[in-house]
Formats: structure tokens, sequence, C-alpha cells
């Protein structure tokens, strides 16, 4: 008669290797859960104080044109949206930030717009731009570093900047989208126009902060 417990050896090393990758899957999953608490966005910001701030913003336009913090000083202030090349929310407001840009210039306000996403090429940027007819300068900023300054996560997400470089508003464009999937036929409240207001008249909006609807802006790319 064979032996019934012959095979126990064999089986206690398959139960400790089991239970060695299982703690091993643990361990990768709360180091990644670590590593994107400590580069959240919103957390960079708030390290900087309030909302956050832009420092040493230096950056060439697609079109080849310089952009320096120092020239912010002449205007006043400034507006940065976080776009999204294949988020339909996003490219839904475009028609509405064409006419936001023209609004923030006739204001002395300047306005910006930055595509996060490290997979989006200067060719696609001026594309998408022409497409959807954006007029306003269009920077690519794979690293995120201004989206980490200003605590940005989502597409299409907007912040109003003192010509300081001090976040004042960060948030939604308007509240036509209540969520993903629930849509109003019109907005009914325009808080980047008026935190384009607010900067204007040197003041704080009355709401600071609001929750951007829209897609999650990927993971920036790495420097080598």
């Amino acid at each position: 008669m064979a032996n019934p417990y012959r095979y126990l050896p064999e089986l206690r090393g398959l139960v400790l290797a089991y239970e060695r990758s299982w703690v091993l899957v643990t361990a990768l999953v709360t180091l990644t859960m670590m590593w994107q608490v400590q580069h959240s966005p919103a957390d960079e910001a708030s390290k900087l104080g309030g909302l956050g701030r832009v420092t040493n913003f230096e950056m060439t336009d697609i079109a080849g044109r310089s952009h320096e913090q120092s020239a912010w000083r002449d205007t006043k202030g400034v507006v940065i949206v976080f776009l999204g090349i294949q988020c339909p929310i996003s490219n839904g407001y475009a028609q509405e930030l064409a006419r936001l840009a023209e609004y923030s210039a006739a204001r002395g306000v300047g306005f910006l717009g930055i595509h996060g996403d490290p997979d989006v090429t200067t060719e696609q940027a001026t594309t998408h731009a022409r497409d959807f007819g954006l007029k306003f300068p269009i920077i690519l900023d794979p690293e995120q570093v201004t989206a980490r300054q200003v605590g940005a996560r989502t597409m299409p997400e907007a912040v109003v900047l003192r010509p300081s470089g001090e976040v004042i508003y960060r948030g939604r464009i308007d509240d036509r989208y209540a969520s993903i999937g629930r849509q109003r036929v019109a907005a009914t409240r325009h808080d980047l126009q008026l935190a384009i207001d607010a900067v204007v008249a040197n003041k704080l909006p009355e709401i600071a902060e609001t929750k951007a609807i829209g897609c999650q802006l990927p993971r920036p790319s790495t420097k080598n």
C-alpha cells in the first residue's frame, strides 16, 4: 500500500511558494499606492501653499514661440487649461475655450493650453488645435511639471494665476457636466470666466476650487 503522506513535503513547498508570491504581490501593490500618493499633483501643489504656485515657467509652444514667467508681470493674470486630444469632454469644450481665450485677451489676461500626455507629439497637437479652432498658444509638457505645481489631474482642467504665479482658481470650466455621463443642456455657472473676472479685479473668486470632470491625466514621462 502506498504511503499517503509521501507528497506532504512537496505540498508544503508549494504552499510556502504561494505565500511568498502573495507577500511579494502585496508589497508591490502597496509600494505602487505609496508612489501615487507621494507623487500626487495635488499633494505637490499643497506643499507650495494654497492651491499651488507656478515657478520657473519657461516653455516653448508648438509654434516655436517662447513663454517665460517673467512676461506675466505685464498681464493681469494667466489662464492655463490642461487639454486632452482624445478626451471627448475636453474636445467638447473647444468652442468655449476659444471664446474664453478671446475674453481673456480683451482683459489683459494670458491664456495657454497644455498637453500633459507624454504621447502627444507636436504634429498631433498642431493638427488638433487646427481642427478644433484653438488659436491660443499650446504647449507640450510631457513631464507634467506645471500640472504638479498647480495640482491638476484632469483633462480639461483650468487654473487661473496671478502674475506672480499664485493659483487663485483650479477646477472645471463650467458646470455643464455634473459627472461623467451626466450633462446639462447648458451651463448655469461659468466658473472659469468668474475666476478671470476676479483676477482682473485683483480679487479672489467666490469659489476657488471646483471638481473638474473629464479624463484623468496619464502618467508623465521621466527624464532619461
